[in-house]
C-alpha cells in the first residue's frame, strides 16, 4: 500500500492540473465567442457601432472576399463596415452558429434588413435582402486581432437589383 500512494498523488496531480488547463481553456473559448457576438450585437443589432468597433485591436487586420486587398486598423474597418447599419437600419443578425478553438472562433451568420440607406455610392432600393455568410475572428486579450469574412455577395447584390 505505501508503494502505491507516491503513485497515487502523482495521479492525482496530473489529473488536478489537466482539469485546471481544460477549465482555463474552456472559459478562454467562451470569453472569445462572447467577445465576437458582442461585436454584431453592437454592430448590426444595436447599431452602436463606437462599441462594436472598440472590440477591435488598433492594429486589427479585416480580409473579406469582396476586397482585393485588407483593411488595416480598427478606425479603417469601422469607416468601411458602418456602411451596411447606415443603409439598412432596420437591419437584424442572429447567429447560426459559433465555434471556438483555441483564439479563434468562428461565426455562421444570417442577417436581413431593408435598403433604406445609401450603399457603396448606389442609392437606396428599400428592397429587403437576406445574406447569409461566414466569419472566422482571432482574438487575444479581449480584442478582435483578425478576421476573415466569406459571404454570398453576389446574391446580396443580385437581391438588391431592380429587377432581382
Amino acid at each position: 500500500m505505501k508503494r502505491l500512494f507516491p503513485l497515487f498523488v502523482i495521479l492525482l496531480f496530473i489529473f488536478v492540473t489537466g482539469c485546471s488547463r481544460f477549465d482555463r481553456s474552456l472559459r478562454k473559448k467562451e470569453a472569445n465567442k462572447k467577445v465576437v457576438l458582442n461585436y454584431w450585437e453592437n454592430f448590426y443589432n444595436k447599431k452602436d457601432l463606437n462599441k462594436a468597433f472598440a472590440l477591435f485591436a488598433d492594429s486589427a487586420v479585416s480580409w473579406s472576399n469582396i476586397n482585393p486587398s485588407p483593411i488595416i486598423g480598427a478606425k479603417a474597418i469601422g469607416d468601411y463596415e458602418r456602411v451596411f447599419p447606415e443603409a439598412f437600419p432596420d437591419g437584424h443578425f442572429k447567429s447560426e452558429g459559433i465555434y471556438a478553438d483555441g483564439d479563434f472562433v468562428t461565426l455562421r451568420w444570417y442577417a436581413d434588413g431593408t435598403n433604406t440607406g445609401a450603399l457603396m455610392d448606389m442609392p437606396p432600393t428599400n428592397k429587403r435582402v437576406v445574406v447569409h455568410g461566414c466569419t472566422v475572428y482571432e482574438v487575444k486579450n479581449g480584442k478582435i486581432q483578425k478576421m476573415w469574412d466569406y459571404w454570398d455577395y453576389a446574391g446580396f447584390m443580385k437581391q438588391l437589383h431592380p429587377e432581382g
